[in-house]
């Protein structure tokens, strides 16, 4: 037995105890002809490549389902979960945001799996309430880099280690910002670092009891940023899931309205594209260097990030498609049309279907008189 990761089409990355003859690698799942039940007929074409694999299914649900739009996240959770124990996988630790509902029900409904935040979710919370700091005490401005870069140290130097570990690594950037670099405690007794005066470009020290300096150090040790830090994923990260997401709107704008099964057949469009190119190398130019983007993202107020461009995606899962369809499909439709109609008996009702709809005769005579008294 072993513990691998398997990212399914929801927001949170998940960690199996699995044993042969599934095999899962990395952060992505590789189908074989025992899970091929599973997948829809669409999404079959991928079972044997190697890239990062995701199986979109009819695990989406619709607001009118669970009463509220905010509600789906969780009912997309349980539903992918069921999935999974439907097919005898044993979840061994689950990676998500910080979504109440979800921690919620693991907390009730699992709790045996480990859970863990994904870490950018939790820095990108914890510095915007520090820029909140910066804008009243400029001097603080300058560590928010170094603030951010510090959370995923403690969490990428902490695997196999005990929360109170990466407590105590966090903790200590109250004392590193004030030029304190020992002492910090038991578990972390001193920063790893180099002499900070080798450093090319120093940052100005923090004065103990200066305003900026202690609102810094009491936020550092909030009792809820305390909490989430003891839960950051020291490995997986929801990156990958994010990813595909990210692609999802290019199949499906949400600027356009699709049906449930035009969405549903777009999610597996788009599943395929990214198992199909997850995997593609970095692209290189003549002289055999490594090419680099810098792009400049909204939420770094101008700072950059630097970014491998990767190869030309390729399309042959359009040519997968093709074939099946005019080797296969066309030539004995009969197993399509039967899984076709399971998709179909699956379908929920619209969002509309609860409501109450009035006769369009009376609608319009109602609709007259004030139409008249506003002209």
């Amino acid at each position: 037995m072993r513990s691998t990761e398997l990212t399914l089409v929801t927001p949170s990355s998940i960690v199996m105890k699995t044993a042969p003859p599934q095999t899962f690698e990395g952060a992505h799942v590789t189908t074989d002809t025992e899970r091929e039940d599973c997948l829809l007929p669409a999404a079959r074409n991928n079972k044997d490549r190697d890239d990062r694999q995701f199986t979109p299914k009819t695990c989406r649900p619709k607001s009118n389902e669970v009463g509220s739009s905010n509600a789906m996240e969780k009912e997309g959770f349980i539903r992918s979960m069921v999935l999974l124990a439907e097919h005898g996988l044993a979840v061994d630790s689950i990676i998500t945001d910080r979504h109440p509902q979800i921690q919620k029900y693991l907390t009730e409904n699992m709790p045996d799996v480990r859970h863990y935040y994904d870490v950018w979710h939790v820095a990108k919370g914890f510095i915007r309430s520090i820029e909140k700091v910066s804008k009243e005490c400029p001097e603080v401005k300058p560590w928010l880099k170094s603030i951010s870069n510090h959370m995923y140290w403690c969490a990428a130097s902490s695997h196999g280690q005990s929360p109170d570990v990466i407590v105590a690594k966090w903790q200590s950037l109250g004392n590193h910002i004030q030029n304190k670099h020992s002492n910090h405690g038991p578990l972390f007794p001193a920063c790893l670092h180099d002499d900070p005066g080798t450093q090319t470009k120093p940052k100005k020290w923090l004065k103990p009891s200066t305003k900026g300096c202690e609102k810094v150090v009491d936020m550092i040790n909030k009792t809820r940023v305390l909490r989430d830090v003891r839960k950051l994923s020291p490995g997986q990260q929801t990156s990958n899931v994010e990813a595909f997401h990210s692609l999802i709107i290019r199949f499906a704008p949400k600027s356009v309205h699709f049906s449930f099964l035009g969405m549903l057949t777009r999610l597996c469009l788009a599943a395929m594209h990214y198992n199909e190119n997850a995997g593609h190398k970095q692209a290189k130019n003549r002289d055999g260097e490594l090419v680099f983007i810098i792009r400049y993202p909204k939420f770094k107020h101008g700072g950059y990030t630097l970014q491998a461009k990767k190869v030309h995606p390729t399309f042959e899962y359009v040519d997968d498609l093709m074939n099946t369809l005019f080797q296969k499909t066309l030539v004995d439709p009969t197993h399509l049309c039967e899984e076709w109609k399971d998709v179909q008996a699956r379908v929920p009702a619209t969002l509309s279907s609860t409501f109450q709809r009035p006769i369009k005769a009376d609608a319009v005579e109602q609709h007259s008189p004030n139409r008249a008294e506003s002209d």
